[in-house]
């Protein structure tokens, strides 16, 4: 079986239908003649699996039945010398016409697009092209960060700090000491000094 190609369009799924209605033909012509000694009776489906599978067969290429309706598309499919041109034939130029093109031609049973009413039908035809995926902006990402680091002070801004704040405490702690043993100081010379007084005292 042949795998359809998404970018080969439908001139080339034609041209694998023909293949397949002149593959039959032959066959039955050539048994009905008594010309196939093969062990084996071939079956038009037998045909059709060389091609394409069963239910795509069914599902699309069966359309094709419906061309003898539309001979200046049987002509376009071809490429005879007078086909019509893309424009005169769809209403729009295209590289590729795939099947939902072809589908919407025979909605439209056979008008060109611009002179059709259902236009939606010609919009569900259009292949759909895929957005690029948007990369993330690495610019955008290195100002947040350098906002961040604004907002908040660094380690290195921090650390000056802290050891200011341990200075001030150790400074506050030597000034807390001093103060205890001045006081301890004054303790002892009152006492002193009223030990004085009171021997003085005695001693008249």
């Amino acid at each position: 079986m042949i795998s359809d190609d998404p970018l080969a369009g439908i001139r080339l799924y034609y041209k694998r239908y023909k293949a397949v209605l002149d593959a039959t033909l032959k066959y039955e012509t050539l048994r009905k003649a008594g010309g196939w000694d093969a062990p084996f009776i071939a079956t038009t489906m037998d045909i059709v699996k060389i091609v394409v599978s069963r239910s795509m067969w069914y599902s699309h290429y069966k359309l094709f039945d419906k061309l003898s309706r539309y001979p200046q598309m049987i002509e376009w499919l071809d490429e005879t010398e007078d086909a019509p041109t893309n424009i005169e034939l769809w209403g729009f130029d295209c590289d590729v016409y795939h099947w939902a093109h072809f589908e919407a031609f025979l909605k439209r049973d056979g008008e060109p697009l611009e002179s059709s009413d259902d236009e939606s039908d010609g919009e569900k035809a259009q292949t759909q092209k895929k957005k690029p995926h948007k990369k993330a902006n690495t610019k955008d990402k290195g100002k947040a960060k350098a906002k961040a680091k604004a907002a908040s002070p660094s380690e290195e801004e921090s650390e000056p700090e802290l050891k200011s704040t341990q200075k001030s405490h150790k400074k506050g702690k030597a000034k807390a000491k001093a103060a205890s043993s001045s006081g301890e100081e004054s303790k002892t010379v009152q006492k002193a000094h009223k030990k004085g007084v009171a021997s003085g005292s005695h001693g008249r």
